[in-house]
């Protein structure tokens, strides 16, 4: 019982003086939220986003928003598809310092609900237009560079992405999915 209640008071003291002593570096992670906007060929994706520290260097990346899709004529199944869907995303990240800012590369899988609205032999007297529904899911990585502002409280980003749309779901006549890149920007406060 003595050899149990000093290892443990040992192990008390020995933690509350190695978070004392100037010599053992603190590092301070900080939890962001901001906006952020995501291209890709086929649309864009306004959402707002949130990082939560995890480890030293690794974040949880969280966001929600708005799919805004126009596939023109990239579908193998209609002539035309436009659309829009709300979602979001869930991501694992690790940060590098690189210089003045950070690199950040990260996993990500978003779900987008999307209603797709379809046109084939358009100007056609018998032309053709219908709905979509699909559940859209998208695994994708990305990297990014991040540079912070204003004594570090805020900081801007770039950052490019690749990954794949799956639809998971679909109720009505097939509609497009395939691999896409993206760019994406934003700006995130730091609290």
């Amino acid at each position: 019982m003595k050899t149990t209640l000093s290892l443990a008071l040992l192990f008390v003291f020995t933690t509350v003086f190695a978070q004392t002593d100037p010599t053992v570096p603190i590092v301070e992670r900080k939890y962001s939220a901001g906006l952020h906007l995501q291209a890709y060929p086929a649309g864009l994706i306004p959402t707002i986003a949130v990082e939560i520290p995890t480890g030293k260097r690794a974040y949880i990346f969280m966001r929600a928003g708005m799919n805004f899709a126009d596939r023109k004529d990239f579908s193998p199944y209609n002539e035309n598809e436009v659309g829009q869907g709300v979602g979001g995303t869930l991501g694992y990240r690790l940060e590098f310092q690189t210089g003045k800012g950070r690199v950040k590369t990260g996993i990500n899988f978003d779900v987008w609900n999307m209603r797709i609205q379809w046109k084939n032999d358009i100007g056609k007297t018998y032309e053709s237009i219908g709905h979509t529904f699909t559940m859209v899911a998208q695994p994708w990585v990305d990297a990014g560079y991040y540079l912070p502002f204003a004594q570090q409280k805020f900081e801007a980003f770039l950052g490019l992405g690749f990954g794949r749309e799956i639809n998971a779901i679909t109720l009505g006549k097939e509609v497009a999915a395939d691999f896409m890149g993206s760019a994406f920007v934003g700006v995130s406060a730091k609290f």
